[in-house]
């Protein structure tokens, strides 16, 4: 499965993104914004560590958690953590510069072809 398919959580059928299933009907349109979001805070994260930002980098990586649950996203967290010499207490959360994760619906139709 490429970055431009999906499979419907109901039925498993693999296509590409839309916001209905093809087979069974589902509304996946929430999957495809997730997706969206989530390759948008990738951007984020390799800008914020590029910049060499751990601050910044940790913050967007917990936004990033919120939305993903790619086992490479905690690993790399403990390497920031490590990193920037946050304990694993201190999170933007607790300090309160953390940004929830916000999801447009009008941004559903932004995943590149």
């Amino acid at each position: 499965m490429s970055i431009k398919e999906c499979r419907c959580p109901t039925c498993g059928a693999v296509q590409s993104w839309r916001d209905e299933c093809r087979r069974c009907g589902t509304d996946i349109s929430l999957l495809r914004r997730l997706a969206d979001e989530s390759r948008r805070l990738q951007g984020e994260l390799l800008d914020a560590l590029s910049d060499n930002d751990l601050s910044k980098a940790q913050c967007v990586m917990e936004r990033l958690l919120a939305v993903s649950t790619d086992p490479l996203y905690e690993l790399l967290h403990g390497f920031i953590r490590h990193r920037g010499g946050f304990p694993a207490a201190q999170s933007c959360v607790a300090t309160g510069t953390f940004a929830p994760v916000t999801i447009k619906a009008s941004e559903s139709n932004s995943v590149s072809s």
